[in-house]
């Protein structure tokens, strides 16, 4: 569409303004709609919001298994974004976004951090991040939807299957 990926996109539009833009373009007021919904927002109850949430990443968990999905032994999971490792993660998020999901494998800034000189670099950390794909579980998605996503991961797992 724009020649880069939707992902780096909006990565570049949520992460900040650049130096030589940000005064320029922190000074302009919001439109009257989007300060609206701002105030609808911090109005609503957010515990509804984070229960649902959770609600989702559990079904997510319960469908998908523990096995593959990051922090699923987290004592305390809000899911925002479902964490699952996947051998072809690439792969995995064409395949949903077809399918009108939007995983991503550029969802935050968590990162690896590089062992310091004489300390051995953290391989397994490094491996799971290169097999990392952030899966949507927000408020918006209804229970239907987590059935229809866990049921788009089975399928291409089978479809990409060794036979």
């Amino acid at each position: 569409w724009l020649g880069i990926s939707h992902d780096r996109f909006l990565s570049a539009a949520v992460r900040g303004f650049s130096n030589e833009q940000f005064l320029a373009r922190i000074r302009k007021r919001a439109s009257l709609p989007l300060l609206r919904l701002l105030a609808l927002r911090l109005a609503r109850k957010t515990e509804v919001a984070t229960e649902w949430r959770a609600a989702i990443g559990e079904q997510l968990l319960g469908l998908l298994g523990r096995a593959r999905c990051m922090g699923s032994d987290s004592a305390y999971r809000a899911h925002w974004l479902f964490p699952i490792m996947h051998d072809k993660p690439d792969g995995l998020a064409a395949f949903l976004q077809q399918r009108g999901f939007d995983a991503t494998r550029k969802a935050s800034s968590i990162g690896v951090i590089t062992a310091p000189s004489g300390v051995t670099p953290p391989a397994q950390a490094l491996a799971g991040f290169q097999r990392l794909l952030y899966l949507p579980a927000h408020e918006g998605m209804r229970r239907d939807d987590a059935a229809r996503l866990a049921s788009a991961v089975c399928e291409f797992d089978q479809w990409t299957a060794s036979p």
